[in-house]
């Protein structure tokens, strides 16, 4: 399951991103939910209570802490939550972000997601991008008999070699 909160304090700004979201996973077919929030502090509060996510959509200027804030404060934690920055506003945008960017995090981890985006430009494929590098099921190939086979990783609970071939249980 894709698990997408959205933190956006602008309520129509907020539901726009929540119907895109949702629309765009339908239409790939993916399960998910896309849970909506007002602010970081109720975002921190629903990890707090144990909710987990596989990408957060953060609205770098907000009222109270910023997006920009609650994702570093998450890095320090060592939380490697997918991020999606989303603003409206041009000042954050520099000649280094070309959108959507896959860059490291607030806190210069190359092996953490983050990426940075504009409202309007192609949140399809920044989500894609995301579902692509860390949400894809792992498989094994292997062939038998002349044919292939692709089995799920988390089915396989060891391998043996024996005999000159080998053994999946």
């Amino acid at each position: 399951m894709y698990r997408v909160a959205v933190c956006e304090d602008e309520k129509n700004l907020r539901e726009d991103l929540c119907a895109q979201c949702a629309a765009l996973l339908s239409g790939l077919q993916m399960e998910h939910t896309v849970t909506p929030y007002s602010s970081a502090e109720e975002l921190e509060a629903a990890f707090s209570a144990g909710a987990e996510f596989s990408l957060l959509c953060l609205d770098i200027l907000m009222d109270g802490k910023t997006g920009m804030k609650l994702a570093q404060e998450l890095r320090e934690r060592d939380d490697r939550t997918s991020i999606l920055f989303i603003t409206g506003s041009t000042e954050f945008l520099t000649i280094n972000y070309r959108f959507p960017i896959i860059t490291p995090d607030v806190e210069g981890d190359p092996a953490a997601l983050v990426i940075i985006a504009v409202k309007g430009y192609d949140l399809e494929q920044a989500i894609k991008t995301d579902l692509r590098l860390y949400h894809q099921p792992r498989t094994v190939t292997f062939r038998v008999a002349g044919r292939t086979f692709v089995l799920p990783a988390e089915d396989i609970l060891c391998a043996e070699s024996r005999d000159h071939g080998s053994v999946l249980h």
